[in-house]
């Protein structure tokens, strides 16, 4: 399996994750949503934001998927490379810092 499909599923399933640690952390323990964006509609509409939810996380990972697909890896300093794991890492890195 190639690294980018790997890393597509992975930021799929961790966005499927993070949702469901929301939807049950909100209902069941009075938790509450630090997203600006979500705070009111976890409340309002569950349906809407969970379906927005995941799909911006597979919108993003499935970009990510194509990205890879399209970087330049001729040039000498593999800059494309670079920025892509630099991406890949960052995006990893910011899904897990949930307070």
């Amino acid at each position: 399996m190639k690294k980018a499909l790997l890393f597509c599923f992975a930021l799929i399933l961790i966005g499927l994750l993070d949702w469901l640690t929301t939807v049950v952390g909100v209902f069941f323990f009075g938790a509450v949503e630090i997203n600006p964006l979500f705070s009111e509609l976890v409340h309002t509409n569950v349906l809407a934001f969970g379906g927005i939810k995941l799909l911006v996380t597979a919108f993003v990972g499935f970009l990510f998927y194509k990205i890879d697909k399209v970087k330049d890896l001729r040039s000498d300093f593999n800059l494309g490379k670079r920025i892509l794991n630099t991406g890949y890492f960052a995006s990893f890195m910011i899904l897990q810092l949930k307070p």
